[in-house]
């Protein structure tokens, strides 16, 4: 059987909740735990008894050991490829002709209902606009911060501004009290002025709102897009057309 590909080996990662290749990492792990645990307790034995007619042969039990060791891999590793390439092609595989031919369903798709192509468009066309509009919304809110912003400047500059309004209003000397008496109508100037120039921001507003600015300003970068999309293919265009001057030369 062929190798596992790409979908096959995600759509079993999706069944079992882990990687194919994952459990035969696990299974060659523990063997290889094994045989080192098994050399180990070879070589501890052997170096109990390394002394035989007053010699000692702990270096040449070290080298067998590390030579038996080093076999004992290599066989291994050649015998778990095997299994290796047995497993993934004929155990933990999902046979290509079901997936070629949709028919294969893992749990949570049992019920699952493939949409029509054009029911599809509506959902495209539908999550198209409901990101326009969120990107309206966020556009809109990064406007609404701005000013929230510059109204907390603003009302940090009123309260110093009343505050030393304030201090000065404070009459301590009988002498300043008739300049003071005559800056009286100033107060209703200012009244006056506010109530104008909320008027006026309420009338600037019914005309020109944030939504008729921001179109403003979306159709102004489309044309400024368009008019640069026009200039570079009139460049492409004029070098396309410009004459090989070195080759009118050359002719006689």
């Amino acid at each position: 059987m062929s190798a596992p590909n790409l979908q096959t080996t995600a759509l079993m990662t999706e069944h079992l909740g882990y990687p194919p290749i994952s459990l035969l990492d696990d299974i060659i792990n523990c063997v290889n735990d094994i045989l080192y645990k098994c050399t180990n307790a070879m070589e501890k034995y052997l170096l109990k008894k390394s002394e035989v007619n007053g010699e000692d042969y702990s270096h040449e039990i070290r080298v067998g050991i590390a030579q038996l060791e080093t076999l004992l891999e290599n066989s291994l590793d050649r015998n778990f490829d095997r299994l290796e390439l047995y497993v993934l092609r004929n155990v933990l595989r999902i046979p290509e002709e079901l997936i070629v031919s949709n028919v294969f369903r893992l749990k949570h798709q049992k019920n699952m209902v493939l949409a029509k192509k054009t029911l599809r468009k509506i959902s495209e066309s539908s999550m198209r606009s409901k990101m326009e509009e969120i990107e309206h919304e966020l556009d809109r809110n990064k406007q609404l911060k701005e000013l929230l912003s510059r109204v907390k400047h603003l009302k940090v500059k009123v309260e110093n501004y009343k505050n030393f309004v304030k201090r000065i209003c404070i009459i301590e000397t009988p002498e300043l009290r008739p300049v003071y008496e005559s800056l009286r109508p100033i107060d209703n100037s200012i009244v006056l002025l506010t109530k104008q120039l909320k008027q006026l921001y309420e009338s600037s507003e019914e005309i020109c709102s944030t939504d008729a600015v921001n179109a403003i300003r979306r159709e102004r970068r489309e044309k400024e897009r368009q008019r640069q999309q026009e200039l570079d293919n009139n460049t492409i265009k004029f070098e396309i057309r410009e004459p090989n001057l070195n080759l009118l030369n050359s002719i006689p």
